[in-house]
């Protein structure tokens, strides 16, 4: 009897006489988890829905520490702050964000702009020493009223929502309230409106003395603050003041990032000028000027990529890579190149992966040893340091339509198109996704993935065993299979056959539509996966006790004859079922029946 394990994951290149006893011709949907095989996560709805289709998630921390995301929902933007929908858009076509050491900045369209102060209207107290302008984040908490529910006749020092129009007002002196009267008294003093719930306001800080604000109570005395509703996000986001030189031209770069030994921004990707390499002033994000202009490879072709490995500045063309190390790339500016075999035109696709670079690039998913860095490379190129980890393995679409990359907790997640292949970078090993087209992928501060699937945020969950289909406002089942070549047993000029199967399996139910399927070039059997047997039989000293185990199996006598042996698993999840179901291991037993 053999044992086959899944743990080499998948690999569709190789012929089924070369593949090794842990590997499998196909995977969709599911996930290694100990040498078996597991139904990958679903998806839910996280946020939305919003104006425009998702095409970027990015990540940010207000100054109070609570998240904050900006969803650039081109030709929009949207912001989400703690987890609800500000209500607020901004027309920005494809935003980036850089981290700066004052904040934040955004890039869109040649313009540059940073972001106030954002505060959440829950946070307590805050202390301001100067004069500052800052954001207050509406939302509703339980102390707050609404007209259409219970509420004190005198409101003084209350807040109370319109339900019609979901505006928050604070009333600031006594009041005598009814349902009757309610709707018109909150139109007059002493009642103060504060803006809609879910929106955010503009408050300016103009006395010079310290002041310590209650930012609950969401109504402060207008010789500190001065408090206008906020229609548009652009009121959050001041424009960066217009400077001599490159800057506008550095705001339309593709590619931004910080290199900290220099302490100067590099920028690149400008569509006008696609060699250039953009060169900051230290530690100013948005000053650049003519003279910090470079090109240093210009027979790689397009700049297509921009990332920071250690002390280098790594810069991908086309068709090649080079890297700068120093610390002053105005005076120092000395440009090696790597001895890459190929460069890539996906850079949304490169991602730092441990000890290494990763992109995808003509078909192949390669990565290269981050200490070509450190060593001289240009004359004496070694394999060793770099690795085509698809070839031999899995094919991959040379010119996909939308390709893009996420590395998290080792796994490369590689989108192209509507697939997700994922690279375990431990295991070395291959799986698919199958059934989630998305066009962005990012990481909440909670560590949960989130990917931009039509207008919603969406995220993966270890407890749905189903997908959020973001077209119909539904869950759909999640549909999985894996096939693999059963290890020759005979030779060629033999004939075999399976007497016995047995698949071992977690969380299968009668319910589950799952079946086995064993065949060769001469005939096939197809088997229901079902739970045959599941007690464990306990003895104590009173009596006998049985007791039910998560783990069950099939077993089967499919009696197919041949010389090669095909097995394949396929079914789709129950959304109801309350396990996830894993395939464990798949004993086959082997007989020898005659020669040919």
């Amino acid at each position: 009897m053999d044992y086959y394990d899944f743990s080499g994951g998948m690999v569709n290149c190789k012929s089924p006489y070369l593949m090794k006893s842990d590997e499998v011709e196909d995977i969709s949907n599911f996930e290694i988890e100990n040498g078996g095989l597991t139904v990958r996560d679903g998806t839910k709805k996280i946020y939305g829905p919003f104006s425009n289709e998702v095409k970027g998630i990015h990540k940010l921390l207000s100054p109070k520490g609570h998240e904050i995301l900006l969803v650039d929902t081109a030709p929009t933007a949207e912001i989400v702050v703690a987890g609800t929908n500000c209500n607020l858009t901004m027309h920005a076509s494809g935003i980036q964000v850089i981290h700066t050491t004052g904040g934040y900045g955004f890039l869109f369209g040649g313009i540059g702009k940073t972001m106030l102060p954002l505060y959440r209207r829950c946070d307590g107290e805050i202390t301001l020493e100067e004069p500052q302008n800052l954001c207050l984040f509406l939302e509703q908490l339980e102390d707050d009223y609404t007209t259409d529910g219970d509420f004190p006749a005198d409101l003084f020092g209350h807040h109370i929502i319109d339900s019609d129009t979901g505006v928050l007002y604070y009333c600031d002196n006594r009041t005598n309230a009814s349902k009757e009267n309610i709707h018109e008294l909150i139109k007059q003093a002493p009642f103060i409106r504060l803006g809609k719930i879910g929106g955010a306001v503009f408050m300016k800080y103009t006395a010079g003395s310290k002041i310590t604000v209650d930012m609950k109570k969401g109504y402060y005395e207008h010789t500190f603050f001065s408090i206008s509703e906020m229609t548009s996000l652009s009121d959050i986001f001041p424009d960066v003041l217009d400077l001599p030189g490159v800057t506008q031209t550095a705001f339309s770069c593709k590619h931004f990032v910080w290199h900290p030994p220099s302490m100067r921004y590099f920028a690149a990707g400008n569509k006008k000028n696609p060699t250039a390499l953009y060169i900051s002033e230290p530690n100013n994000w948005c000053s650049f000027s003519e003279v910090n202009v470079l090109y240093p490879h210009l027979n790689l072709g397009k700049i297509t990529g921009l990332l920071v490995v250690e002390k280098s500045v790594v810069v991908c063309y086309e068709y090649g890579w080079s890297h700068y190390v120093g610390s002053d790339p105005t005076e120092d500016g000395q440009w090696s190149l790597l001895s890459v075999p190929n460069g890539t035109k996906f850079g949304s696709t490169i991602c730092l992966t441990p000890g290494s670079v990763s992109f995808y690039s003509n078909g192949e998913l390669m990565s290269f040893s981050s200490s070509m860095l450190t060593v001289q490379m240009l004359y004496s190129p070694s394999s060793s340091l770099y690795k085509f980890l698809s070839k031999g393995k899995v094919t991959l679409p040379q010119s996909p339509n939308n390709a893009f990359a996420y590395y998290r907790q080792g796994k490369y997640y590689l989108v192209l198109d509507d697939k997700i292949l994922i690279y375990h970078v431990s295991s070395g090993a291959f799986t698919c996704y199958e059934g989630i087209a998305c066009r962005c992928i990012a990481e909440d501060y909670s560590g949960r993935l989130l990917l931009g699937r039509g207008n919603y945020v969406v995220g993966f969950d270890a407890e749905c065993h189903f997908d959020y289909q973001p077209e119909t406002d539904t869950d759909e089942p999640i549909s999985y299979r894996v096939c693999f070549g059963v290890l020759p047993s005979v030779n060629e000029n033999e004939i075999a056959r399976c007497t016995q199967m047995v698949v071992k399996v977690k969380g299968c139910f009668n319910h589950l539509d799952c079946e086995v399927k064993l065949s060769s070039e001469q005939e096939c059997k197809a088997e229901k996966l079902e739970n045959t047997s599941h007690l464990i039989y306990g003895k104590s000293q009173w009596n006998h006790r049985y007791f039910h185990s998560d783990f069950t199996e099939t077993r089967c006598t499919p009696n197919v004859s041949g010389n090669f042996f095909r097995l394949e698993i396929e079914g789709q999840t129950d959304v109801g079922q309350t396990e996830k179901f894993s395939v464990l291991n798949v004993y086959l037993e082997m007989k020898k029946e005659r020669r040919k």
